[in-house]
């Protein structure tokens, strides 16, 4: 059974909901140190912020457009999260996956993982091979094995059988900390010949 992400952060939430509140007071004047107003800060957090209307896949992109010239030369997406087993950052994803593959001509999604499990994830994603609950908690890391998660990986699915039938390419999901492990074995091996020079 893949378990559902509980919002475990409440403290967090309050005290960044404080922090906006006071944001948008101290815009309209309303310090309590009784600065005057100033349209300044609240122009320009008009100007540079994009709302966002849902974090539900499959509501269109409307919201997204906006991403659409930034992201137009990129070939990596990376989409991380503030804190592990917050739902909506996975909703999230889902809905930006779906945006990044259906209007932007992205193709795999990178999952860090061990390879060997990754592999199961994908035979899933491609061929429908296996079962992608026990795929997901083969990955043995608990932020995977969610619904959200779990409806990512089926939309993947979804998505390859479609495209299969008109253009033969597939979505496909990749384990990126291989290179990963390279890149922290190196840098480890380094760091102790730094420290073995060091001490010589």
């Amino acid at each position: 059974m893949i378990a559902k992400q509980r919002p475990k952060l409440a403290l967090a939430l309050t005290v960044f909901l404080c922090a906006v509140i006071a944001v948008f007071a101290w815009c309209r004047g309303e310090s309590p140190k009784g600065n005057e107003p100033s349209e300044g800060p609240l122009r320009s957090l008009r100007e540079s912020t994009h709302p966002i209307t849902t974090v539900q896949s499959g509501t269109g992109f409307a919201d997204l457009e906006f991403l659409r010239d930034i992201l137009s030369k990129k070939r990596i997406v990376a989409m991380g999260e503030a804190t592990h087993g917050t739902r909506e950052f996975f909703l999230m994803k889902h809905r930006m996956l779906e945006f990044l593959v259906r209007e932007m001509g992205f193709g795999a999604l990178g999952m860090e993982a061990d390879p060997a499990a990754s592999k199961v994830v994908n035979e899933y994603v491609k061929d429908g091979t296996g079962d992608p609950v026990k795929a997901l908690k083969g990955l043995g890391f608990w932020t995977w094995e969610t619904d959200e998660v779990l409806d990512m990986i089926r939309w993947m699915r979804t998505y390859n059988i479609e495209v299969r039938a008109q253009k033969g390419s597939l979505l496909a999901s990749t384990p990126p900390s291989r290179t990963g492990t390279r890149i922290w074995q190196a840098t480890s091996r380094r760091y102790r010949t730094e420290e073995e020079r060091a001490r010589e």
